[in-house]
């Protein structure tokens, strides 16, 4: 019999909290920034040409440098077949960089059906969304820069309202996220209580099956700090390391 891979998505780390997720019919790429520089392919370069035989999404969680790439989105304006997306905090005005005018700009606490597919998009506490991707075979989870990032009220009400929300939209999807992308480490290389209460809270809420944690900017020895603590808070859920960047895997869901 021959086997079926139908639901065996490739994931590819291309470094910090930009990835690349293809299925069988589409592709997603997700906080693909203008830093940390990339050299090659191998090490986490993408090369819009070569993912344009099935449907694109680009999704960017905020206007942040390191998790939005103005010269992509600008390319991909003259291609068929893909979709740029920007979070924002609030309707823009006239404040937006020319380059968003080739993108469709995504509120907190949104809703939007495009063909093939369901996008959910949360409130953040820092800038932005973050991302629910749902299709009728794989509902995916990018946090973008939603995390508990320090050990204040001003902090933890906000990520624990947002996480309430996302876990209200899985239970009207009848469904937990099979792949959950997490900012696990602080950009300068901390992984503080904090984040770690955080993450506790939101397995505890929205259990995804999948963890692939991110938001390391070169520190990403931290991942295998987190995949430790996973193994003793989290052992029901199960953690993908990514590697270097521009490493890929096959993740079966």
């Amino acid at each position: 019999m021959a086997h079926d891979d139908s639901k065996t998505m490739n994931v590819r780390y291309l470094g910090h909290s930009a990835w690349l997720v293809e299925s069988q019919a589409r592709t997603w790429l997700f906080d693909y920034g203008r830093v940390p520089v990339r050299g090659s392919a191998d090490e986490g370069t993408f090369a819009l040409a070569r993912y344009t035989r099935r449907p694109l999404d680009i999704l960017f969680s905020h206007l942040h440098g390191d998790h939005c790439h103005p010269e992509l989105a600008h390319e991909a304006a003259a291609q068929d077949g893909v979709a740029v997306y920007l979070g924002l905090d609030a309707p823009p005005g006239d404040r937006l960089p020319a380059w968003t005018r080739n993108a469709r700009l995504v509120l907190p606490r949104s809703r939007q059906a495009v063909p093939g597919q369901t996008l959910l998009a949360s409130g953040s506490t820092d800038q932005g969304v973050s991302w629910l991707v749902a299709t009728p075979d794989v509902l995916l989870y990018h946090g973008g820069d939603l995390a508990l990032w320090d050990d204040l009220d001003s902090f933890r009400q906000p990520y624990k309202q947002e996480v309430g929300w996302l876990a209200e939209q899985t239970r009207a999807l009848g469904r937990v996220p099979d792949i959950a992308f997490l900012p696990v480490s602080t950009s300068d290389g901390y992984q503080e209580d904090a984040l770690l209460e955080g993450i506790d809270f939101f397995l505890q809420t929205i259990r995804p099956r999948i963890v692939f944690p991110m938001h390391a900017w070169g520190f990403e020895p931290l991942y295998e700090r987190f995949a430790g603590w996973m193994a003793v808070h989290h052992p029901e859920t199960a953690v993908c390391l990514p590697g270097p960047a521009g490493h890929s895997q096959a993740v079966k869901i």
